[in-house]
């Protein structure tokens, strides 16, 4: 056949060949062949295209007569030229090929034997004609769907840019309030737990801890941060403190002591086997050690329940997805005997995807009216057919739907025998009862929105009630005075732990330690600062005394020093230590390394009950206890240090690295003054006193001194030996203000004045903020992912003048972005002719959190002394310097360019004071790009240089930080109240939603309380300058759409506006007029026969 040869043709390069060759073509319908022959487009094949044809399926001729006559006999006049359309190319396509084999490879069995090759072209083009006609109604239904899902995608995407503004400001509201950092995953990954799905407590399940969990991710996530993920359960809370076990972190926060990590097998070091440590399961614990450890064996039956509960859910929606697959075989006659009974959806999922056809599942719902494109998967086919199998039973009962399958069953074997009216008029009989079947379906879908809706409003009920019983219990135990047998509990944040307890009196806590396998804590009671201690008690490490050798799985007071205000704890590996008010220094637990300090000639290894040790002429201000050394210090900045000195950690000197049994001091810290020590495993830091020294100018900027690193260790962890205190030589050549400082096993870190956090030392699993990649840092790295201190963002970015002074290159706008403040000479500074406010623009090349900028003036040094003093430097004022998000608008210059810009600014100042240096502490929170200083008048526009200060991270200042076996941990404190209160309001303007999960944030209370104050119709606090923020363009966009939704212009919940744009119930479909599609191809179908019928004769 012609056409079967063209197709053939058309196969490209390393294309199947022999029999599978034919089935990839055999069915190139003449509406596809036409399409491909015609080249450009134009909808007719014209003579070129024609001959091109011919060549392709080897016919061409030399005689070219006979080709052109073969031509107009299918072709007709189209201007003045003859063109072969699609009817003359259908006829040609019928008459030349081969009806038989065409009408076999379409289906059609029951061809006369007897049929003459006219009628069985006649019978091809009925066959053909139906092939259009159902194509024609799929594709204008696909057409359909597709618009549809356009008209979707439209809103979902104004959708997704509100969320994903109300999930920022809600992330920065949750920053305000503190978090915690961790990087490393312990010595067996027990600190890359898995997080809970919720943080419910006994009485209280809050809301959006799913949402808070995927905005931490994405956050810890982005840009190749290494930090632990499962940290958001401290987000928000109030961090004041972190302390590492060896198992465990604990962090105490205004929501209690929260905890992670634990192991659930003793990875003892002689274990080496694979199936030796799979069989080594904690078979003999404690119960504190289970605690401790948090053995997922050993949770509370409670969340036992709670996950027994998800999966009871998970295995609901498994059968009902098994029945939705059962019915859909069942009606196609696929399911199988042996399947009865089973409930593996997978193997009945395999089986659907083997037998039904997906064209199958397309002409079921087709026949329903359903809106659905060959696009979908057959599984959502599958959903959609099922749940209208579901309707016909319910309504027609089992024989009127048996009924209807046979009905679709039997329409598709009449088309496929080419039966057509018989088929329309079982077609028309099945719409007709489907007609009546999807009212049912519409109103019980009406009903079940609004069951839906009642039951969302009914839980919103419940959850307030439960919000306010819980509240009302958090407010009572937050005041509670802490006792003895109060019962503090630390909750976990991972599904490895106990449950998260209600705050009761950790306002009170002040401060948590941990030791490798212990803890301790100083909790304010009514009379003084007591000590609780917890965790393995051996060799005496609790200090709960020789009568109690049990562990303790909850924090219990320590009856020694009972009464005793204490305001310093450390803890070792299996020793500890605490600071009372007056300066006395109590130690307790093992002795074998001297770490406690009594002397050498003792008669036990260990003290089980707090012991004060006496050190002469010293009042303890300080205490750090390392794996088997320990150091203090005195009220007037002198340390002493006593234990092991292996390696050199006791910082004494080469010649004295034996063992020292009591405190000796450190001679080479005498000149200075030191105010904080950390011991780790093997190393000792020390940091010194930092003190304001003056400040700078009229400008009156701090300028700090001190807080100087003194380190002592072995090269191995240090980076370089030393056995005395010394400094780094990186730290001498770039001196930093430090205040924090943390010795851990084999690294260590601190925390710098301006907030940033370094670690250095062996990176095992990530523990120094680096890649894992790095195994060793040899010295301090500022963790890149987490703060940085503001610097010039405007040094050597590209800027701009209004105009150039003379046109020449000398005074151009880049002097004032290369650093250089000096201002002496004229060539060096930015220049302007003499116009209406001139202007200079920076652009800092992304967004950025901007602090502070500086602007520098020119000086006043003249040549000429008749001149007054100030006559150049005063051209600089007054001034405006302003914040932009955007390009300036449009090229305005003068007073209209001046007012566009400040228009579209998110903050701006006036300067009018002639001044050397000009300073703007530029309002917290501000993002912006483009920076302009522009003058208010007119003048020439000269000045030095323009510093703008700020960071591109949005992460808050590290307050302090901590280091533990392969792991470090970094707190991000609270900021001031008006900065929470006005993250609050722009997370509430964004989204009401993120009211009610702030509210359940202690952090939060007073605004939560405050929050039906707020006056919303006022301008948005979100929008900038003229741009609306992304709430605003949803609401803009859709407003007469979700005006029953939202009163005025708030309070709304996006997830009700979405779950409003996005029902499918709410959007108008396109119109489909099945009836003009099945005419125009009637009509097409009669004007191909006439055709037909002329050139057959």
């Amino acid at each position: 056949m012609v056409f079967f040869v063209v197709a053939n043709s058309a196969i490209p390069d390393g294309g199947v060949d022999g029999e599978e060759e034919e089935d990839a073509y055999s069915h190139l319908s003449p509406n596809a062949a036409f399409k491909k022959f015609d080249t450009n487009g134009s909808g007719d094949i014209d003579e070129d295209e024609f001959f091109h044809l011919l060549e392709a399926v080897g016919m061409s001729s030399n005689n070219e007569e006979y080709q052109e006559r073969l031509f107009r006999r299918y072709a007709k006049k189209s201007g003045s030229t003859n063109v072969i359309d699609y009817g003359g190319f259908k006829v040609a396509w019928l008459l030349l090929g081969n009806p038989l084999r065409e009408l076999i490879e379409r289906g059609v069995r029951d061809v006369p034997k007897s049929a003459t090759r006219l009628q069985l072209v006649r019978l091809l083009e009925k066959t053909i004609d139906n092939e259009e006609r159902l194509d024609g109604l799929a594709r204008a239904e696909a057409d359909r769907y597709r618009t549809l899902c356009d008209m979707t995608n439209f809103r979902r995407e104004y959708i997704c840019k509100a969320k994903d503004r109300a999930g920022l400001e809600l992330a920065a509201a949750l920053d305000a309030a503190g978090q915690v950092y961790v990087f490393g995953t312990g010595a067996y990954g027990q600190f890359r737990g898995v997080p809970k799905r919720n943080m419910s407590t006994s009485s209280f399940r809050p809301e959006g801890t799913a949402l808070i969990q995927s905005l931490w991710e994405d956050r810890v996530r982005g840009d190749g941060n290494v930090a632990n993920p499962n940290t958001a359960g401290v987000w928000g809370r109030r961090p004041r403190k972190v302390a590492l076990a060896d198992d465990a972190i604990f962090a105490l926060t205004d929501s209690g002591i929260l905890s992670w990590g634990g192991k659930s097998i003793w990875h003892a070091h002689s274990i080496d086997q694979p199936i030796q440590r799979a069989s080594a399961q904690l078979a003999q614990t404690t119960p504190r050690s289970s605690v401790l450890l948090m053995k997922s064996e050993c949770m509370h039956k409670k969340h036992m329940t709670v996950v027994q509960e998800e999966a009871d859910e998970e295995n609901a929606r498994s059968a009902w997805d098994l029945d939705k697959v059962e019915l859909v075989l069942k009606y196609y006659g696929y399911w199988p005997a042996h399947f009865d009974g089973t409930n593996d959806l997978g193997l009945v999922r395999d089986h659907l995807a083997a037998n039904v056809q997906k064209d199958s599942l397309f002409q079921s719902l087709l026949l329903r009216g359903k809106p659905c494109e060959k696009g979908l998967s057959k599984f959502e086919m599958t959903e959609i057919l099922a749940q209208d199998i579901r309707l016909e039973k319910d309504v027609l009962g089992e024989k009127g739907q048996q009924q209807l399958c046979d009905m679709e069953h039997e329409i598709v074997d009449l088309i496929r025998r080419n039966e057509i009216k018989q088929a329309d008029y079982l077609r028309l009989k099945f719409v007709e009862i489907w007609s009546s079947l999807s009212k049912e379906q519409k109103l019980r879908a009406n009903i079940d929105d609004q069951r839906k809706e009642d039951e969302r409003r009914s839980n919103r009920d419940r959850q307030e009630k439960d919000y306010k019983n819980w509240n009302a219990k958090r407010t009572g135990l937050e005041r509670a005075s802490v006792t003895e047998h109060s019962g503090l509990m630390a909750g976990a944040i991972t599904t490895r732990g106990a449950d998260i307890q209600t705050p009761r009196g950790e306002s009170q806590c002040l401060n948590i330690v941990a030791g490798a396998h212990h803890a301790a804590i100083i909790v304010q009671d009514e009379r003084s600062r007591s000590l609780y201690t917890w965790g393995v008690s051996s060799l005496g490490r609790l200090g709960h005394g020789e009568s109690e050798f049990e562990d303790c799985n909850y924090p219990r007071i320590v009856e020694e020093l009972k009464g005793t205000s204490i305001i310093e704890i450390s803890c070792g590996h299996s020793h500890s230590a605490a600071v009372s008010k007056n300066g006395h220094l109590f130690m307790w637990g093992s002795a074998s390394s001297g770490e406690l300090g009594f002397g050498g000639e003792i008669s036990d290894y260990f003290c089980t009950a707090p012991t004060r040790l006496l050190i002469p002429c010293c009042t303890v201000v300080k205490v750090s206890c390392g794996a088997s050394h320990t150091a203090c210090i005195g009220k007037s900045g002198e340390m002493y240090v006593w234990g092991s000195c292996d390696g050199g950690r006791l910082g004494l000197g080469r010649d004295q690295i034996g063992t020292r049994y009591t405190p000796t001091v450190v001679n080479s810290l005498c000149h200075e003054k030191v105010v904080d020590v950390s011991c780790g495993t093997f190393v000792s830091l020390a940091l010194t006193e930092s003190e304001n020294v003056g400040t700078h100018g009229r400008t009156s900027v701090k300028r700090l001194t001190g807080g100087r690193l003194y380190v002592a260790g072995p090269k191995n962890v240090l980076g370089a030996s030393f056995p005395s205190f010394g400094e780094l030589e990186c730290m001498k050549a770039k001196p930093a203000v430090i205040k924090s400082i943390a010795a851990g096993y084999s690294h260590q870190a601190f925390v710098s004045q301006s907030g940033e956090l370094y670690c250095w030392g062996h990176n095992i699993h990530g523990c120094c903020g680096q890649p894992e990649t790095a195994t060793f840092i040899s010295e301090p790295a500022l963790v890149e992912q987490l703060y940085k201190a503001p610097k010039n963002l405007a040094l050597g970015k590209s800027c701009h003048l209004s105009t150039l002074y003379k046109d020449t290159t000398g005074l151009s706008a880049s002097n004032a972005v290369d650093g250089h403040i000096d201002g002496n000479d004229t060539s060096s500074l930015a220049h302007t002719q003499f116009q209406a406010n001139p202007y200079f623009e920076v652009d800092l090349g992304s967004m950025a959190y901007i602090t502070n900028i500086r602007v520098w003036n020119r000086r006043n040094e003249l040549d000429d002394s008749a001149l007054p003093l100030d006559v150049f430097s005063k051209r600089l004022f007054p001034c405006f310097v302003m914040i932009s998000q955007f390009p300036a608008r449009d090229n305005l210059q003068g007073k209209e360019g001046l007012a566009s810009f400040m228009s579209q600014s998110v903050a701006h100042i006036r300067f009018s004071e002639d001044t050397r240096l000009s300073n703007w502490n530029v309002p917290k929170y501000t993002v912006g790009r483009y920076v302009r200083l522009q003058l208010e008048g007119s003048n020439f526009l000269h000045f030095a240089q323009m510093e703008v200060f700020g960071h591109q991270v949005s992460r808050g200042p590290i307050s302090s930080c901590s280091a533990g076996k392969f792991v470090t941990a970094a707190v991000v404190g609270c900021i001031d109240r008006d900065g929470m209160k006005a993250a609050y309001k722009r997370a509430v303007f964004a989204d009401w939603y993120n009211a009610e999960i702030l509210r359940q944030f202690s952090a939060y209370a007073n605004e939560c309380s405050e929050h039906n104050s707020f006056n919303y119709k006022t301008k948005c606090m979100l929008c900038v300058g003229n741009k609306e923020c992304e709430i605003c363009s949803l609401m803009s966009k859709f407003r007469s759409e979700v005006q029953d939704i939202v009163k005025g212009n708030h309070p709304y919940r996006l997830g009700d506006i979405e779950a409003h744009l996005l029902n499918a119930m709410n959007i108008e479909r396109p119109y489909i007029d099945h009836k003009n599609v099945t005419d125009s191809s009637d009509h097409e179908s009669k004007e191909e026969g006439s055709l037909l019928r002329q050139k057959s004769n």
